[in-house]
């Protein structure tokens, strides 16, 4: 059964007073990052937000940061996560990436495309679990 929501208004004409019913099935919610890629969701939110450049001014800086903080298990699972999500066309990354993960940031500030920003991100991240 699809959940609805009600918007009941009401219009007064001179002497009569009209309701108005319309149901509008309320929107999926969309999946959440924590769910598809969890550990990616902690670095591009943790890492990639509105104040990165107290961690760094590049993505070599960051990651070198997180790298500092993270255990090879959680480096993996990132570079993982990235080569998961990289399978679908350059499209359907940058819309997907902004959909999942909201963030905070533009990844063409850091690289030309989305692509390229999430393979220099793996990359990075690869140095710290050599």
């Amino acid at each position: 059964m699809t959940k609805m929501t009600l918007v009941v208004r009401k219009i007064q004409d001179q002497n009569r007073i009209y309701f108005v019913w319309t149901a509008y099935p309320e929107p999926r919610a969309p999946r959440m990052p924590e769910k598809a890629y969890p550990h990616l969701a902690e670095v591009i939110g943790g890492w990639f937000h509105q104040d990165f450049d107290l961690e760094g001014e590049t993505v070599a800086e960051i990651i070198a940061a997180f790298n500092k903080v993270s255990t090879a298990q959680q480096r993996e699972a990132v570079i993982d996560e990235i080569h998961e999500f990289l399978q679908a066309d350059d499209a359907r990354v940058e819309t997907d990436f902004i959909r999942i993960f909201n963030p905070d940031i533009e990844p063409t500030g850091f690289a030309p495309s989305t692509r390229a920003f999430l393979e220099e991100i793996a990359r990075q991240v690869a140095r710290g679990a050599a």
